[in-house]
């Protein structure tokens, strides 16, 4: 989660594919309208499943935050490291997060250049 612009869709599409896409060819870093990830992840014994929505920071779709952050068990709460006012923004982020995850959510802070 973060405001538009702080580059939450490189982190996903670079996650999701290594930054390319089925042809090798560099993913443009703009989400237009909406986009969904399911990841299966396999670390020591543990097998989970991540799941990742990316939507463009458009207001429009800040309703649906508490639906897709309901039971989440990690949060990535992203800001862009040039722009105060994104890093300004994270506790509010946060407290909405906060109180729709899990309540052993684990809560990732990630700085975006």
């Amino acid at each position: 989660v973060g405001k538009s612009g702080v580059g939450k869709s490189c982190i996903y599409r670079s996650y999701d594919r290594g930054g390319k896409d089925m042809s090798g060819h560099e993913i443009p870093g703009i989400t237009v309208n909406l986009d969904f990830m399911v990841k299966k992840v396999k670390h020591g014994q543990y097998e989970f499943e991540l799941q990742m929505w990316d939507t463009a920071g458009q207001e429009r779709y800040h309703a649906y935050m508490p639906t897709w952050l309901r039971g989440a068990q990690v949060v990535i709460c992203t800001y862009e490291i040039s722009d105060s006012q994104t890093y300004s923004e994270i506790p509010k982020i946060m407290e909405i997060a906060k109180e729709y995850a899990d309540t052993k959510a684990i809560f990732f802070l990630v700085g975006n250049n």
